[in-house]
Parts: structure tokens; C-alpha cells; sequence
């Protein structure tokens, strides 16, 4: 059991890192856009220069958690396509700051289940 319990918890580490890196995605992306979008236009390379930022964040992130260095990319990417760009474009635009943080949490979490799975069976098969 003491083995199995010690896999359960990199599992739940892979599972609560992935909802930061969900989290730091949802903000940085908004933070960017917000910074970058001064003059009400949205150009391509402001967008690409906002959507890098999410990879550099899921890049530090999984160093940090000892995760491996690529674990938190499709996170990241994930929680960027499916709960935030949806309310970053298709909004009224009064949306609070924090909503993306909270937003981004939510898909974090949720992206990172099939990882920290991943993880458990891993972990029972060696």
C-alpha cells in the first residue's frame, strides 16, 4: 500500500500543478492581450507573443513540480483553446481579471486528469 499511496501522490501533483498551469495560463493570456492592446488592435504577432507565453509558464511549471519538462504543454494549450479563448474573444469585454485565473483553473484541472491517470498506470505497471 505504501508504494501504491506514494504513486497516488505524484499523481495528485501532476493533478494540482496542471490546475496552477491552467491558472497561470487563463492570467498571463489576459495579462498579455491586456498589455499588448493598448491601441484596440489585436495584431498577429501581439497574439502569437500571447499565446507563447502560456508555454513558457507550463515549461516552468513542470520543471518546478519535477514533472518533466513537456508534461504541462497540452495542458496549458488546452486550457488556452477550450475555457479562455472563448470568453477572451466572445465576451462583452467587462469580464473581470479574475474570471480568466478561475476559468483557467478549471480547465487546468480538468486537462491534467488524463495525465495524473497516465501517471497511476504508469507507475503500477514498473
Amino acid at each position: 500500500m505504501g508504494r501504491v499511496g506514494d504513486k497516488l501522490k505524484v499523481a495528485i501533483k501532476v493533478f494540482l500543478a496542471g490546475g496552477i498551469t491552467g491558472a497561470g495560463t487563463g492570467l498571463s493570456f489576459m495579462l498579455a492581450h491586456d498589455l499588448l492592446t493598448t491601441d484596440q488592435m489585436f495584431d498577429g504577432w501581439e497574439f502569437g507573443l500571447a499565446v507563447a507565453i502560456p508555454g513558457l509558464i507550463a515549461l516552468l511549471i513542470g520543471r518546478v513540480a519535477n514533472s518533466g519538462h513537456y508534461t504541462f504543454l497540452p495542458v496549458a494549450y488546452l486550457t488556452l483553446a477550450i475555457p479562455v479563448l472563448g470568453p477572451a474573444f466572445g465576451g462583452t469585454g467587462d469580464e473581470p481579471f479574475w474570471l480568466f485565473g478561475v476559468l483557467g483553473l478549471v480547465g487546468g484541472l480538468v486537462w491534467s486528469i488524463p495525465f495524473a491517470i497516465w501517471k497511476i498506470k504508469q507507475s503500477l505497471s514498473s
